[in-house]
């Protein structure tokens, strides 16, 4: 019996390869798209999950004196809480010491540093390869490292009790390791390739104001949250506030409720990744609306798929009169035919699981190669989710069968043999599907027309200073009192014109706030504070507006600052050359404005206090440098580095190249919704090419016996399309409002923005329509240039 299903079922979908393979395929590139919107948006969720008690662990960062939020904590709180807490079970502080290079001879690997508490691995239960799965980290002289790093630098794995140096401070230090963990196994926000004791890196301080470490705390149970931050609520109210405050006068109340008063920021861990926006992340996070809009982006073109898939099985109906007919009038009852017409879906769906996977690899792998990034992790299969995904394209190619099915087996005897058409009402059905699909696809187009079109004008905004030419050396610091000699030598090189000093950049996100006010003022106001020396102006190419600029001298000047244009309107200065913004601290001059961090953010105010060092280092390079000779300057930059710092790794960028980065992320997804929307249009025009072709197939005599009347080819595609437009006219005035609301949403993630002009809905509804028709028009030509006394001898 089963080989008799199976057989005719394949028999069926030869009889019309073409229609079936659109069908089939529709459907299973319908199922990939949606099913890996469903992945992308289960491996954002998945982040820091998939450590055990993941729900009882929650990190801690700060914000006070309008410093703006930090992911970073003060280093005296964990010690603190451990003794003063009944609900703590352990917690640990990281700090991330940066990229170290580890060089050998020929062989040079850099490597990513992180001193950590020794409960660090108990409170992250990374996978343990090789060594003790407890009591890590004990001893001052241990270090654990990845499987990834003891590849790159041993070669082996079998590293257990090897030693290893590092660069700790100024000295390297010897470490036995005493445990190799993969943190490649799930998905995680916390970084590293070596972890070592963090006693090297603690200064001792007991200050509350001061951040610098991560602080993460494990307690006993997910219930005792309240409890906990109970306890943070006492620290800021007998620790802090008694101690730096309360002499002051104000209030506990009124201060709570300053912009300036001292903050516990409390995260559950697995929401730090799409959740926290703070300064000082430890990696880059996700965006909880994003990965939403690509889950739904997904189900919309599984909608179309399923739309499509209905349209064309109900329309083939009439291929199927016959046998329908006869096997009603011979005594078959309509729930044998069900489940007949149910049997050929679950056959059609086995064919459809094995083209929505062949389709799942291929769009990820033009994906992975159109925008070079991966759109999704290589740990996100595995056997799970292979038995998720067939489970899941199994059920909907069943349910997006069981419509036709019922149709089917609904259709009377008599009607079918007399080839009377059906209800009216099946083909509103029909109709209303079609309407869907084009609602869904114009939509799309004009979301696409809209990102790219945002994209562009962020490409070109002006950031009020000239990011072209601009390196950038991030870990200055670390040279200490060679960092005058580094830049000396590199500004002999003739392809540098400046250099500059900076503690920041703009691209950073990094920039300190602090609180300003004038005399004139009641409250003080936060704003960005920015050391620079006294060449960092020129060197940025940015505008000075008035007054003059700070002047060369062997220590940093704190009485005087520069500020911007909008610093200059927040303290509500008319005339700002003179005015003290701070005790002792006075403007010399106004900048214009300029960017510091990405477009979604409005121009910052900023106050440029003068330095004479800092933590970066910009060389201006002469205009249309080669990339030969940066090159050079690269590898010069390099080697006098290893000659200054040994051990340490020269971390340099480029200034045009992060704020790329910042619209990098936007980009890719923009490629995304852009793929999508093709796929989606693909399907629509593959569902309505093959409506068409059933159309003319039924109409045929109709349409040979208008040509033999005289009609013209372009009227045969009129009377073909006629319907169809109506239909898509229909689908954009349910798609205008919607899209329309929804990309105004994405928008206002920018502080600068494109205008939503009715234009471009217009050219959305225009290349819908277009498609439409070309679609139309292909089987509209065939028919009418087809031999009419072919058609109508059977007549």
């Amino acid at each position: 019996m089963l080989y008799n299903q199976i057989q005719f079922t394949i028999r069926r979908l030869l009889r019309s390869p073409f229609i079936s393979a659109i069908n089939l395929s529709g459907l299973a590139l319908g199922i990939a798209c949606a099913y890996l919107g469903i992945t992308y948006a289960r491996q954002e969720l998945s982040y820091d999950r998939a450590f055990a008690d993941s729900d009882r662990i929650y990190r801690v960062g700060v914000d006070f004196m309008n410093m703006g939020g930090f992911a970073v904590g003060p280093e005296y709180l964990p010690e603190f809480l451990q003794t003063h807490s009944e609900v703590i079970e352990a917690s640990t502080r990281i700090s991330v010491r940066g990229n170290i290079n580890l060089v050998e001879k020929a062989k040079s690997v850099s490597a990513l540093l992180v001193g950590c508490d020794t409960a660090f691995f108990q409170v992250f239960n990374f996978p343990v390869v090789k060594g003790p799965h407890s009591k890590i980290l004990e001893k001052p002289d241990q270090v654990v490292v990845s499987e990834d790093f003891a590849m790159r630098w041993f070669g082996s794995t079998e590293v257990l009790g090897r030693d290893i140096e590092i660069p700790i401070g100024e000295e390297k230090k010897t470490y036995s390791i005493s445990a190799l963990v993969n943190n490649k196994a799930f998905q995680t926000h916390l970084v590293g390739d070596i972890w070592v004791p963090i006693q090297p890196f603690l200064t001792g301080e007991n200050s509350w104001y001061s951040a610098a470490f991560y602080t993460y705390f494990k307690l006993k149970s997910a219930k005792d949250f309240e409890i906990f931050a109970g306890e943070l609520e006492s620290i800021r109210k007998n620790e802090i506030y008694a101690n730096y405050i309360k002499s002051s006068g104000v209030g506990y109340e009124k201060w709570t409720q300053r912009s300036d008063a001292y903050q516990f920021i409390v995260h559950p861990l697995a929401d730090v990744h799409l959740k926290s926006t703070l300064n000082f992340e430890m990696s880059p996070g996700g965006n909880l609306q994003k990965t939403k809009g690509f889950l739904l982006i997904g189900l919309l073109v599984l909608l179309v798929a399923i739309a499509n898939y209905i349209n064309l099985s109900t329309a083939r109906s009439y291929t199927r009169v016959k046998e329908i007919g006869v096997k009603k009038s011979l005594g078959v009852r309509k729930p044998e035919l069900i489940r007949q017409f149910i049997g050929e879906s679950i056959l059609e769906s086995l064919f459809v699981v094995v083209l929505a996977g062949v389709f799942m690899n291929v769009i990820l792998k033009l994906f992975d190669l159109w925008t070079g990034s991966s759109l999704l992790l290589a740990t996100t299969f595995d056997f799970s989710h292979l038995i998720l995904f067939l489970a899941f394209t199994t059920a909907v190619a069943i349910l997006a069968s069981l419509y036709p099915a019922f149709y089917l087996s609904a259709i009377k005897p008599t009607a079918l043999l007399n080839n009377v058409s059906q209800q009216k009402g099946k083909i509103n059905f029909r109709n209303s599907l079609v309407i869907v699909q084009f609602a869904v696809t114009t939509g799309l187009i004009f979301g696409s027309l809209v990102i790219f079109g945002q994209l562009k004008y962020v490409d070109n905004k002006d950031l009020g200073f000239n990011k072209d030419g601009l390196m950038v050396v991030r870990n200055l610091q670390e040279l200490e009192n060679s960092a005058e000699t580094f830049r000396q030598e590199l500004a002999g090189n003739p392809l540098v014109v400046n250099s500059s000093f900076a503690n920041s950049l703009p691209g950073s996100t990094n920039l300190y706030q602090s609180s300003f006010k004038t005399p004139e003022m009641e409250n003080s106001v936060p704003l960005r504070v920015l050391p620079v020396d006294a060449d960092f102006i020129e060197t940025m190419g940015m505008t000075l507006l008035e007054g003059s600029n700070f002047t060369h001298r062997t220590e940093p000047d704190s009485t005087v600052a520069i500020i911007n244009e909008t610093a200059m309107k927040t303290l509500g200065l008319k005339d700002p050359i003179g005015a003290e913004i701070a005790n002792g601290k006075r403007v010399i001059g106004v900048v214009s404005d300029f960017h510091i961090e990405s477009l979604k953010e409005g121009i910052q105010p900023v106050v440029m206090e003068h330095a004479t060092t800092g933590n970066t280092l910009t060389l201006r390079l002469a205009a249309n440098s080669g990339a030969d000779a940066v090159n050079v300057l690269v590898d010069q930059a390099d080697h006098l580095w290893q000659e200054l710092r040994p051990g340490s790794a020269l971390q340099y960028s480029f200034i045009d190249e992060t704020f790329a980065r910042f619209a990098e992320q936007e980009r890719i997804e923009s490629k995304g919704i852009l793929a999508l929307t093709v796929m989606a249009l693909l399907i629509a025009c593959l569902g309505l090419f093959g409506l068409t072709t059933f159309s003319v197939k039924r109409r045929e005599k109709e349409i040979g016996i208008r040509k033999i009347l005289g009609s013209t080819i372009t009227g045969i595609i009129r009377l073909l399309s006629r319907d169809y437009l109506i239909l898509i006219f229909l689908a954009l005035i349910i798609s205008l409002p919607v899209s329309w609301y929804l990309m105004r949403n994405w928008l206002d993630n920018f502080a600068y923005r494109i205008d939503l002009h009715w234009w471009i809905f217009g050219l959305a509804g225009l290349a819908s329509i277009f498609i439409a028709i070309t679609t139309i028009g292909v089987q509209g030509i065939k028919a009418a240039m087809a031999n009419p006394s072919k058609v109508l001898r059977n007549e």
